[in-house]
Parts: C-alpha cells; structure tokens; sequence
C-alpha cells in the first residue's frame, strides 16, 4: 500500500515538474548535451551574458537566440534601441536583416523547384522578357544554381543599391534593367557576390508565380509561419507596423556614436537581396523553421535538397554553398548567412550536424562582436586540418572578384576590392585555376590573381596621379601668392601660356574631385551625380586639346624662359596622366553607370 502512495506521489511530482517547465520556462538539459564547442547546453546561457557583460561598454541593442530542434538554450533582448532616450530593446524593436534577406529568395526558389516551376538545368532566359539579359557575354547557359552559387559572372553594381527615394523606380523589373552589369566571368568559374544576380532569382520567382515577388513572400512564408511584423517592400509599406516601427530603432557605430537616421536608413533598389525588416520574434520564426525544416513552407524532401551541397571549395569536397546558404567552418561545419545594412548586422548559422542554431541582431551596422567573434564559443574553434591538408598560397597579386571591371564605378572595383583583407588562419579556403588565373576559393565571394604587370601599372597611376596632383594644388598655391605680389607691385608684364598653366593644373583636380563627389552620393539616386561623369567626359577632351596646343606652343613661342619651359612640361604630363586616368578608370562612360 505504502508503494503504492509513493509511486502516486512522484507520479504527481512528475506532473507538478512538467506544468512549472511549461509555465515558466525551466529547461532541464541532458548531462551529456554540449554544443560543438564543448560548452554544455546548461552552461550556454551564462556563457553568453558573461560574453555580452565583458562587451557592454561597445554594445548598443542586441537580440539573441540559440536553439535546438525542441528546446530554447539561449534566448535575450540586451540593450537600447536608443541609448539617449533609454528605451530598451523589446519585443517590439524592429531591424534590419540586410543580406539575410537573400534567404528568402532562395527558400522561394525551392518552392518554386518543388512546384515545377523553375528547373534547375534551365538557362534563365526561360523565365525572364525576351532580351532581358542584354549583359551576357559568354554562351554559356545561366542556371538558377549559378545565380544561388552567385557564380553567373556577373560584375558588381554600385549606382542606385541604396537610394534617397523609394519612388525612383517604379518596380523591382525597372530597378534590375536600369543598371545591367558586365558579365565578367564565365558562368560557374568564380564565386562573384551580386545582389543583382540575387534579386534578378526573386524577379523570375515573382513571374512563374504569376506576382509580385514581395507579394509572394508574405502569401507563402511570413503568414504561414505567422511572421506579422515582418516587410520586405523597398520603403517597407507592405506593412506599416513595421514601416513606423522601424523608425524608432537608432543605429550606432562600434563606439556607440550615434549614426543619423538619413545615413543609418537607405532604400534598396533591388529590395530582394536586403531590406527585410522585423521584430526579432518574426526573424526567430523564420530561423527555427530553417532548421526544424517546417513543413508549412515545403516538404521534408524539398529542405533536404536545399541542405544539399551546390558548390564546393576547389577538389577539396569540402562543401561551399547549399543553394544560396553559405558553408561557413569551425569544429564543425555549419550554414548560414550574415547580414548587414548602414543601421544592423545580423547572422544566422546552422549546425545541422548537431542540429544547433543561432541568432545574434545588432542595432550597429558594422558589428562584428556578435555576427563573427562569438561563433567560436558556440561551434568551436576553427582548425583547417579538419576539414583538408592545408594548401600553400601562390605568391600573386589578387582581387576581389566581386568588383567591377567596365563602366564609369571602374576605379570603385580597384579600391573596394584591393583593400580587402583576407586572413588564411581565420577561415576555410582553397586554390583553383580558372584559365591561366589562380583563385583563391572562399565563402561569400572568392579572390582572382591579377596579372602583376596590370596591378603595377594600377597601383602605379593611381600613385602618380596622387603626386603630380599634390604638386599641382602647390603650384596653384604658389602662383596665387605670386600673382597677388605682382597686383601689389604693379607689375603688368604678360606672361605667355600663364594662363594655360593655370587651367593646366586645375582640370585634372577638378576631374577626380567630380569622381570623389559622385562616389560620396551613391546612397542618392544617379540622376544626382550622373551629371559629374559627363562634365568629366567633356574636361577629358579639353585636356586632350590642351595638350597638343600647350606641345605646342612651348616649343616654338619666344620669350618663354628655361624654368617656365620646364613648368610647362610639368603641366603638360599632369594633363597626359590625367587624362590617362580618366579614359583607363572609363569616368567618361557617363551613359554606363
């Protein structure tokens, strides 16, 4: 009888544990659950805050979440969407996912794959207006893999990503067909980031669905998975929630200064590739559908083929994209996606192998705190021998392949893409050959050898156009002073080819300081600085004619001294170097922007 009372009553202690689980969220965790890190499933949520606390004095707002299959590990709301005012991160605070849009567009791939929409052996013209691709070099067939590889060759496009107004263009078709980029590469060679390739795969899911892509969006993800404070339209009318909301969200830098709302949010043009916007609690629906492979949005098959490889890094077989989601290394291999805009950064990463996953959202766009430095505590460290035998790097001269290689942005390709850093110790890589070229095979996009010969002669007149300009701003200088002490003395003696000195050294400033101005407004509509690269096209052929009239006349005029000779040799090889710049960087091409 007496065991029968207590199996009754730790029966009911049972129940009693369970209930208090459920209402107030107590997880009780297996002994031997431990992420890939080794950290235990009972040790994450400590570890996390003790993260978050040694960092406090750098972190503005912050939403987190890591999770399994069944159960929450981690979940948090730290900080202020606006530090001044001291109003906390909420459940209401609305960012910014940036490129973790992109994940959209190929979830609706899939769907559109499942329903016999889009074949994946199909060249892409299929599905889009004839002549629509009018930007193909090669032969070569296009494929929806390539544009989810981003390996179509595409070069990169800087006019008119990130505007002033939302009514620049009428639709996501205009704002793909007013700025085609150059297919550099041949499809299926190199991995070429492109956010035009990425909203030009959302276009071909909004016509064989026979919609809007946007509309789309909302019918076959955000209310199936009941994603209420979500929007993804260029100004984030299709819902005003969160088109209000999202104003109330302040944006940092990384020392907490504040960045202004007209710099921290930009219109998307091609609003596909990065302007979804929500609460964390939407973007966590998502994200946990992602990795439960939920079923309102496609079946068990369809997510196990997108969680199929599509590229690989080099002959190594270690895997590199899975159908638009990258393949990103630790102790374990994991997938995802990071996203950034001016005012947010976010990263979402799978371990599908322990069926683990993250989200970290930040109010500061260029964090890397939570999108990059935390993942080791969840994953592990990074070793490359667990994946392949470390390969040497070729001595060369490399670039990133996403740059742009013709048009009027050509020197925007160099700068942007010679400059950025690549550590072989921090991330998985590989070496391939394309052609008679070494690429250095990474995630999100790849580096390609340059000919020495080509990057010398690009570093060297960038360096030369810097120096005779400098010397041109002094000699202005100089002769400013010069002219002003003659106005005091009266001296009224002309000076043959003065004045073409003097126009001589002004041109060329004026060039690059039009190109710097319309660099500096790229985040306005190209109406406002398409103008800069015509007037530079002009000065390019007034110092063309300049140049042969100054040859000219130096040579034969009388009465020119042996130091005004040599001035005007100066001037004349300022005006040939510039003018070497202009047509080489092609800053006349005003008409391809």
């Amino acid at each position: 009888m007496k065991k029968k009372i207590v199996a009754m009553q730790l029966s009911l202690l049972m129940v009693l544990l369970l209930i208090l689980t459920e209402a107030f969220g107590i997880r009780a965790y297996a002994a031997d659950k431990t992420l890939a890190s080794g950290l235990a499933y009972d040790q994450v949520d400590s570890a996390i805050k003790e993260f978050i606390e040694e960092r406090k004095e750098t972190t503005a707002g912050l939403a987190y979440i890591v999770f399994t299959e069944d159960e929450d590990l981690s979940r948090g709301l730290y900080g202020y969407q606006d530090i001044e005012n001291q109003i906390p991160v909420s459940e209401d605070t609305v960012f910014e996912w940036g490129s973790g849009s992109k994940v959209l567009i190929w979830v609706c791939v899939m769907q559109a794959k499942e329903r016999g929409l889009i074949d994946f052996d199909t060249d892409i013209n299929e599905y889009l207006p004839e002549g629509f691709l009018s930007n193909r070099k090669y032969d070569d067939k296009i494929t929806m893999i390539d544009l989810m590889n981003h390996s179509a060759g595409f070069q990169d496009v800087a006019a008119d990503l990130n505007i002033d107004d939302p009514t620049y263009f009428a639709n996501l078709e205009e704002a793909l067909s007013a700025h085609k980029p150059d297919q550099i590469y041949q499809p299926g060679t190199i991995n070429s980031y492109s956010n035009w390739g990425s909203a030009l795969a959302a276009y071909i899911v909004g016509r064989v669905n026979g919609m809007e892509y946007c509309d789309y969006v909302h019918k076959n993800i955000f209310e199936p998975l009941g994603m209420e404070h979500s929007a993804l339209y260029i100004d984030l009318s299709d819902n005003p929630w969160v088109q209000e909301n999202r104003k109330k969200l302040v944006s940092y830098n990384t020392d907490l200064s504040i960045k202004p709302y007209s710099a921290a949010f930009k219109y998307i043009a091609l609003y596909p590739a990065g302007r979804c916007a929500s609460t964390f609690g939407d973007y966590e629906k998502f994200a946990k559908a992602m990795l439960r492979e939920d079923e309102r949005i496609m079946s068990k098959e369809t997510w196990e083929e997108m969680y199929t490889p599509t590229d690989y890094f080099a002959d190594t077989g270690v895997p590199k994209n899975y159908h638009g989601l990258w393949g990103v290394y630790f102790a374990v291999p994991t997938i995802g996606h990071i996203g950034r805009t001016s005012g947010c950064s976010n990263y979402l990463l799978m371990d599908r192998q322990n069926k683990v996953a993250s989200l970290f959202v930040s109010n500061q766009g260029q964090d890397l705190e939570y999108t990059e430095n935390i993942r080791p505590l969840l994953y592990g460290d990074y070793s490359y021998s667990n994946y392949a035998t470390m390969p040497d790097l070729p001595k060369a001269s490399y670039q990133n392949s996403t740059t742009i290689e013709n048009g009027a942005f050509k020197f925007y390709g160099f700068y942007a893409g010679i400059l950025t850093p690549f550590n072989v110790d921090n991330e998985f890589w590989a070496v391939s050959k394309m052609g008679d070229r070494t690429v250095v095979e990474r995630s999100y996009f790849d580096f390609a050898e340059e000919p020495a010969g080509k990057m010398a002669f690009e570093v060297g007149l960038v360096l030369i156009m810097a120096i005779l300009a400098l010397i041109g701003i002094v000699s202005l200088i100089c002769r400013l002073i010069l002219c002003l002490i003659r106005l005091v003395k009266r001296d009224k003696t002309k000076r043959k080819l003065a004045l073409w000195s003097t126009v001589g050294c002004i041109l060329p400033l004026c060039s690059v300081l039009l190109y710097f101005y319309a660099q500096s407004s790229l985040k306005t509509t190209s109406n406002h600085y398409v103008w800069a690269f015509a007037v530079i096209a002009i000065l390019a052929l007034i110092m063309i004619g300049m140049i042969i009239y100054g040859c000219m006349k130096n040579i034969s005029a009388d009465g020119i001294t042996k130091s005004q000779k040599v001035y005007n040799f100066f001037v004349a090889v300022l005006l040939v170097v510039a003018v070497v710049f202009v047509c080489y960087w092609q800053m006349f091409m005003f008409w391809k922007i």
